[in-house]
């Protein structure tokens, strides 16, 4: 099952993207291994950023749909994406404060970010 951009818009305007196994949202979740659910650590690459955070909500402002990224983190580089993926170790990243909205439409793919946010050594 791939998930599309009116997917998460159905799961925004059900306002159940925390509630693991309700209506559209929870299946999202259950495809992604919990990936979309709030307070997840997530990476994701879109098609011309790539960036980690906490996601602590989704929102929808017209036909955009966005995801919320606490403690964000912008990749400049991972080096070898795998090997960052597994060590959490990242070539070059910069911090930006407060909550970021990311479109959800460019959106290439998305990982569990399994390592301390903001504590990566770069």
């Amino acid at each position: 099952m791939s998930i599309q951009k009116s997917d998460i818009a159905e799961a925004v305007a059900a306002n159940t993207p925390s509630a693991p196994g309700a209506g559209l949202a929870g299946q999202m979740m259950e495809t992604y291994g919990q990936t979309l659910a709030i307070g997840a650590q997530v990476c994701i690459r879109t098609v011309t950023i790539a960036c980690i955070g906490k996601v602590v909500r989704f929102s929808q402002l017209g036909p955009n749909v966005f995801i919320h990224l606490d403690n964000y983190v912008w990749v400049a580089d991972f080096g070898e994406y795998k090997e960052a993926l597994r060590s959490g170790k990242l070539q070059k990243a910069e911090e930006l404060p407060g909550i970021i909205p990311v479109a959800v439409a460019p959106i290439v793919d998305i990982h569990p970010w399994n390592h301390p946010l903001k504590t990566t050594k770069f």
